[in-house]
């Protein structure tokens, strides 16, 4: 080994780059929280198998050198992979080809089905989060939000998610994307759920504008997609408890937001999502219509 730093953008593992005289770049994953390791004591093999899964569908994700599911060898539960060129770009402002290629990414990523990969999607969002949130000041709204999550999901096909789709998992060299990492939570399941994890990351980032866009682009890419309200209302939930600014995104070089503007925009949002769900109760459109694929 010949040299050996922490990486910047983990929160719940503890990520380091390592150079190696015969190998070259490499990535190690530690999981460090106990928490999770709690929820998910074989994170480890879970996301070296995603990781050959991505491979298989020709993603342009890590490939998996080794896997320590246990912790028995490296003390902790480990993945060693590869290492991708590029970095996380975060723009002040998001210009539109950049939410379009953020898009026409995720998109290609959900054009396989993946049907060797073992893990379900489920929910994040517990049933005690679908309630009014204390420091809301548009209450009919949430009382809307829970009354059209209350229909539940809608049957959809199982594609593969990557199940954290955001910027700072996202690799860019001259504009170009060079890797998508950190698939240790990817499974089967509805795109519509990584289409909503997405919008609302970029949601509290830039506002309810860009998370708009972001479908438009991300329907473009498919020929035609229409995205059911549950998915962005269930992700609405989860991050209704407490808005916070994620601490990557200030790493990365988005100037911090304040915890009342981050509300609000969530709350644009809920808005902007409720609003197709009035007019069409089961799934909206994006903003530009296309024909289907």
């Amino acid at each position: 080994m010949l040299r050996c730093r922490r990486l910047r953008g983990a929160t719940s593992s503890t990520l380091f780059g390592i150079e190696l005289a015969n190998r070259g770049n490499v990535v190690l994953r530690l999981l460090t929280n106990e928490r999770w390791l709690a929820e998910e004591p074989a994170a480890a093999t879970h996301e070296a198998k995603a990781l050959d899964s991505a491979r298989r569908a020709h993603q342009p994700a890590p490939r998996v050198i080794a896997v320590d599911g246990d912790g028995s060898r490296a003390g902790l539960p480990a993945v060693l992979m590869t290492h991708l060129d590029g970095d996380v770009w975060l723009p002040k402002r998001p210009r539109q080809d950049w939410i379009s290629v953020l898009a026409r990414t995720l998109a290609g990523v959900h054009r396989h089905r993946a049907p060797t990969l073992e893990f379900v999607y489920r929910s994040w969002t517990p049933p005690t989060a679908i309630a009014m949130p204390a420091w809301s000041r548009r209450p009919r709204l949430w009382q809307r939000a829970i009354e059209v999550h209350a229909e539940g999901p809608p049957r959809a096909a199982h594609v593969l998610l990557h199940r954290d789709y955001h910027p700072t998992n996202v690799l860019w060299r001259a504009g170009r994307v060079t890797g998508v990492v950190d698939w240790i939570n990817a499974c089967r399941g509805p795109r519509g759920v990584d289409v909503a994890h997405c919008r609302a990351n970029l949601t509290l980032m830039y506002g309810a504008t860009p998370a708009a866009n972001f479908l438009d682009s991300y329907a473009s890419a498919c020929g035609g997609y229409r995205q059911h309200p549950y998915w962005d209302l269930d992700t609405a939930f989860d991050w209704a408890h407490e808005p916070r600014y994620y601490r990557p995104w200030r790493e990365f070089g988005l100037p911090a937001v304040s915890r009342q503007t981050l509300c609000a925009r969530l709350e644009d949002h809920l808005e902007e999502v409720l609003s197709h769900a009035r007019t069409s109760p089961r799934s909206f459109a994006s903003r530009t219509p296309a024909s289907p694929r």
